[in-house]
């Protein structure tokens, strides 16, 4: 639940985020605790935000600086309106508190793509890894400032990030398009978000969808399985032996079980 602001008479001035922006100038506010409203001027029509004197020069630069983000915003005289934001209209609802408290409201739009398919779990889990860039790539690992090599490992061109490593990467391009004419599509996308996004499995056939995902993860886990093996066994494969281990496990899982209904979360993939 929250507030939309309009008199200004109920809503608090977000502390946070003020602070985050104008630190030096809630160093010396008389009234840290305020309403919106209360630092509006009925008088001269303008905001008069209360400050302790005098001012330094950097508080007098945040100060024009606030002051300029305010001239076109105005306290109105309608009360404050609360919103629920679970819902789009903004209306409490039961069934949208509901849905949170059994989600945690963390919807996922891939995530159904990902734990509905009729894949082995250990693949659904590594998928959801990949796509919340959870996988320690070249990437990840000079963020957390681990000095590696950020090249990647099978074309050694570009850094090693999760989608150019099992999508866009040259040897994995190449394998990639010989999979697409197998099932007789255009083009797969280049973005794993986009991949095992809900708008894009629409775009697909349902006699094609249990085979698309999982080509799309078999794909996805050799690729990965090359890369590390490249790493820390000093092997490598040809792309003619990748492809044939993908169409490998894309076969060993034609006949496997979808997973039940009630044993898929679409919130954070816990099954």
């Amino acid at each position: 639940m929250e507030l939309r602001l309009d008199s200004g008479r109920i809503v608090g001035v977000d502390q946070h985020h003020f602070v985050s922006l104008f630190c030096d100038l809630y160093i010396v506010a008389l009234k840290k605790n305020c309403s919106v409203a209360s630092q509006w001027s009925q008088r001269l029509l303008a905001w008069n935000v209360k400050l302790r004197g005098p001012l330094s020069l950097g508080q007098l630069k945040q100060l024009d600086v606030l002051r300029s983000s305010l001239t076109s915003v105005k306290p109105s005289r309608v009360l404050d309106t609360p919103t629920w934001k679970l819902n789009r209209n903004g209306v409490f609802t039961v069934k949208s508190y509901h849905n949170f408290m059994d989600n945690g409201g963390l919807i996922c739009p891939f995530s159904k793509g990902i734990w509905r398919s009729a894949i082995p779990k250990k693949i659904r889990i590594f998928l959801w890894l990949a796509l919340r860039n959870r996988l320690h790539t070249g990437e990840i690992f000079n963020k957390k400032g681990w000095h590696v090599s950020a090249g990647c490992a099978l074309c050694g061109q570009r850094e090693e990030t999760i989608n150019h490593l099992l999508l866009t990467c040259p040897f994995t391009r190449s394998i990639r398009n010989v999979l697409v004419s197998h099932l007789g599509l255009s083009c797969m996308p280049t973005n794993l978000r986009k991949l095992w996004s809900t708008r894009r499995r629409c775009n697909i056939t349902s006699s094609l969808r249990h085979a698309f995902d999982q080509l799309a993860a078999a794909l996805c886990w050799v690729i990965w399985r090359e890369r590390n093996s490249r790493i820390f066994l000093k092997r490598s494969c040809t792309q003619t032996t990748v492809l044939c281990k993908i169409l490998q496990s894309f076969r060993s899982w034609e006949f496997f079980a979808l997973p039940k209904a009630g044993a898929v979360s679409t919130t954070t993939g816990v099954t």
